[in-house]
C-alpha cells in the first residue's frame, strides 16, 4: 500500500515540473514575439514616412526641376542642394525622424559620406533608405535619383 503512494508522489512531481518549463517556455516565446513585433512596425513605420515624403516632391513639377537641373552628386550639406527641396523634406518629415537626402545619377552607388555614417553607427542608429526617380519631360531626359536616409 505505501509504495502506491510512493509511486503517486512521484508522478505528481514530474508533472509539476513539466508545467513549470511549460511556463517558463510560454513567457520566453512571448517575450520574443512582442519584441520582433515592434522592430517590424518600426521599420514598416519610417519606410512609410520615407515614401509619403518622397511622393510629395516627385509630385511637385517645381521641386522636380530644381532636382533635374542639378549637376552631379549633391550631399544634403552640400550649398548646392536644392532649398526648396530641402525645405519640403524637412517639412513633410516626421519630428521623431531624422533625415538627409542625396541626389545622384540614375547609376551611381548613391551612399552617404563616411562621416554622416560614422556619426550615426556611433550612437547606434540604423538608416533605413528609399529612393525615388526624378526625370523631366521627353525633351529633356536627365534622370536623377534623390535618395532619403532616415534613422529614428
Amino acid at each position: 500500500m505505501s509504495n502506491k503512494i510512493k509511486n503517486k508522489k512521484g508522478w505528481v512531481k514530474i508533472v509539476e515540473a513539466f508545467l513549470a518549463i511549460l511556463l517558463v517556455a510560454a513567457v520566453v516565446i512571448i517575450v520574443v514575439e512582442n519584441t520582433n513585433v515592434r522592430k517590424e512596425d518600426s521599420e514598416k513605420r519610417i519606410s512609410d514616412a520615407q515614401i509619403l515624403v518622397l511622393r510629395d516632391v516627385q509630385l511637385n513639377n517645381t521641386l522636380r526641376q530644381d532636382i533635374v537641373n542639378t549637376n552631379g552628386e549633391i550631399d544634403w550639406d552640400d550649398e548646392e542642394f536644392p532649398q526648396p527641396v530641402k525645405g519640403r523634406i524637412e517639412e513633410r518629415k516626421p519630428v521623431w525622424l531624422g533625415c538627409v537626402a542625396k541626389i545622384c545619377g540614375p547609376v551611381s552607388e548613391c551612399v552617404l559620406s563616411d562621416e554622416t555614417i560614422n556619426d550615426l553607427e556611433l550612437r547606434g542608429e540604423n538608416i533605413y533608405t528609399q529612393s525615388v526617380m526624378i526625370t523631366s519631360t521627353i525633351e529633356e531626359y536627365e534622370p536623377k535619383v534623390l535618395k532619403l536616409f532616415c534613422w529614428d
